[in-house]
């Protein structure tokens, strides 16, 4: 799962993330992790394994893993989140029922019922 909401949303997030599944977070917190992938030592290295402790014991607590990784606004990194959803054949669930944007709350009550299969997807004529 990629994590396009940062920290307010970890919990929620982690709790629709599969056993053994894995958070990358473009908004979240940096951790231990992500300092030694990018050859980060010292105090600061401490510092972001400190911030992200909490983060990734949740995470391991329910077989899962977070990791972080700082973006910037360039076409070079996006390359790179689109090499990961790609070579990880990422593709969202979305529920077998199409929407028009005139049926939007009616939309809305069917996903607030639970029985959506994956995101909602509406068409607009």
């Amino acid at each position: 799962m990629i994590d396009t909401l940062g920290i307010s949303e970890f919990i929620r997030e982690l709790s629709v993330l599969k056993t053994h599944g894995k958070m990358l977070s473009l908004r979240g917190m940096p951790n231990k992790s992500f300092a030694e992938r990018y050859k980060i030592n010292g105090l600061r290295k401490l510092l972001f394994t400190i911030a992200g402790q909490k983060y990734d014991k949740l995470a391991k607590k329910q077989g899962k893993s977070y990791e972080f990784m700082f973006v910037k606004e360039n076409g070079e990194e996006l390359k790179y989140i689109t090499n990961i959803v790609e070579a990880n054949k990422i593709h969202p669930a979305t529920d077998s029922n199409e929407w028009k944007i005139d049926n939007f709350e009616e939309a809305l009550n069917y996903f607030n019922s639970k029985k959506a299969k994956g995101k909602i997807v509406f068409t607009f004529d």
